[in-house]
């Protein structure tokens, strides 16, 4: 604004236009020699708002603290009755007030304008509303440092921490502070991972929504997977990517027990499968089993068929959603049906310890073995649950017709056993009892069920287990190494009277199970 005009009027650093103020050019000298013959200004005028800055840089003296010398106190907002803003509640208001308009859901549960399935995927793989060169709005550059690394995640340009990681990202210092920084809800923990508090979130089977198998949660791909995690979904024309990098070994970098990250516990296992650290993978139902299959939590690897009876069993892959016992009596034709084992004789036995509330875990990893170790992959068929566990440990493995075959003999029942006692984490006596359910040979006499008969055998069975729970209280009766106790067995004995259908061998050292493997060769 340079020039004048007749209904104008000018006064130091405002102009009226017709009673409205406006702004003069910041040259000024042009303007001032024509004010003489103008009228009375108006005493209206009110002169111009500079806001002027303390020392400090802020804005005015009366909003900072250290010019006033003491913190500033934040403004309290006063709350109706129903603890909310009184002009945001309905109550008060006596009116519906309008919320922020979301975005329409389609029929796949997802946003129409993020779906793929609604908008399919475009030629270079992408979900078409994020790929740049079909015309979608690219995302802000992020600010690189010199060394090409964005500067909070590049050791050179940040200090590392003691342990020679960034601060943040250490689970050591920096991971901790940020954890406990966290606000969490009243039942401890992250208010949208509650099931409590964010209800809405998980579905009837006590799992989030998005995840369940179950419900077909819009985050489940075809092949019953999560589709982050599917490898088959992780292609360029299926439009979806593997949220999680990879690290310099190529394992996820949450999950690389080398690199150490959030993921990992002091003990060399992810946080939700270590029980020393309360993962969350397992619940208090039944001696602490996999949520995964408890039906009380959801229990997603359980049989769809038998989920809900009292001894539930995993579902078989080569069965779909069922297992192979539930298949099988389905469809007894079907060809699948004619392969594999049921584990008839072993489930039996199972029912038997249940009734006779004998605790104990089946077909489980050995409770306190050393991950670390390379023979720590054996499962013992039962790990008896008793009083002195910590003391001795009890194992009873079902060895259906004695294990005799030409592809599994007693020297590869005595080197399972070795690698089960050098991959625990703990050294104590193990006990363990081979239990034969199928007739068997004494001298020169074939006992079948007809000499006796399957409870006269099981009540041997008991027996011996009981004795062993009770003599665990003092472990100083046991060979410091290993005992097996065969139910069953062949042997050479005149008659049934000389052992009881029952033979017990003392293993002391490693050198005693050397020697027994050499004579067995």
């Amino acid at each position: 604004m340079s020039t004048l005009y007749s209904n104008e009027i000018v006064s130091g650093d405002h102009v009226i236009v017709n009673q409205t103020f406006k702004k003069p050019s910041h040259n000024n000298s042009t303007i001032l020699s024509d004010m003489g013959a103008s009228g009375i200004l108006s005493p209206l005028l009110v002169k111009k708002v500079t806001r002027a800055k303390c020392p400090h840089g802020k804005q005015s003296r009366t909003r900072c603290a250290e010019c006033l010398g003491h913190s500033i106190p934040k403004a309290i907002v006063k709350k109706c009755p129903h603890n909310l803003i009184k002009s945001r509640c309905e109550d008060c208001v006596g009116h519906p007030i309008m919320k922020k308009k979301q975005a329409p859901f389609c029929v796949h549960g997802r946003q129409k304008c993020r779906c793929v399935d609604c908008l399919g995927v475009c030629e270079h793989g992408i979900g078409k509303w994020r790929c740049v060169d079909c015309g979608a709005h690219p995302q802000k550059a992020e600010k690189l440092c010199c060394h090409g690394k964005r500067k909070s995640r590049c050791l050179s340009c940040t200090q590392p921490c003691i342990h020679g990681r960034i601060e943040k990202l250490c689970k050591d210092c920096g991971f901790e502070k940020k954890k406990s920084i966290i606000k969490k809800c009243a039942h401890n923990k992250i208010k949208r991972q509650c099931d409590v508090c964010s209800s809405h979130n998980y579905c009837i089977h006590n799992r989030k929504r998005y995840t369940c198998i179950l419900c077909n949660g819009a985050g489940i791909c075809s092949h019953a997977k999560v589709k982050a995690n599917c490898k088959v979904c992780q292609t360029p024309a299926s439009g979806v990517k593997r949220i999680y990098k990879n690290c310099q070994h190529n394992i996820p970098k949450n999950n690389c027990k080398i690199c150490g990250y959030q993921n990992i516990c002091v003990h060399g296992k992810r946080l939700h499968l270590c029980r020393i650290c309360g993962g969350n993978s397992f619940c208090s139902c039944d001696g602490g089993k996999m949520k995964n299959a408890c039906p009380k939590h959801g229990g997603i690897a359980l049989c769809i068929n038998c989920i809900h009876w009292p001894d539930p069993h995993i579902k078989n892959p080569v069965y779909g959603e069922y297992c192979a016992r539930c298949f099988k009596n389905k469809w007894p034709e079907d060809p699948k049906s004619k392969k594999g084992r049921q584990k008839v004789k072993e489930n039996r036995v199972k029912i038997f310890l249940q009734d006779n509330h004998i605790s104990f875990v089946q077909d489980r990893a050995v409770l306190d073995r050393d991950s670390s170790c390379d023979n720590s992959a054996s499962r013992p068929d039962f790990q008896v649950q008793h009083t002195h566990q910590e003391l001795v440990s009890i194992y009873v493995e079902i060895d259906e017709s004695q294990h005799q075959t030409k592809s599994y003999t007693d020297t590869c029942e005595l080197v399972r056993l070795n690698n089960i006692i050098t991959s625990h984490q703990f050294r104590r006596p193990l006990v363990v009892i081979r239990y034969n359910p199928d007739p068997f040979t004494v001298g020169t006499t074939r006992i079948t069920c007809k000499e006796l008969s399957r409870k006269a055998k099981e009540d041997i069975f008991l027996r011996e287990l009981n004795d062993v729970i009770v003599a665990a209280a003092n472990p100083e009766l046991f060979p410091p190494l290993l005992r097996v106790v065969k139910i069953g067995f062949d042997c050479n004995c005149a008659d049934t009277t000389e052992c009881g259908f029952v033979h017990t061998t003392n293993y002391p050292d490693q050198e005693s199970l050397l020697r027994a493997y050499n004579q067995m060769q």
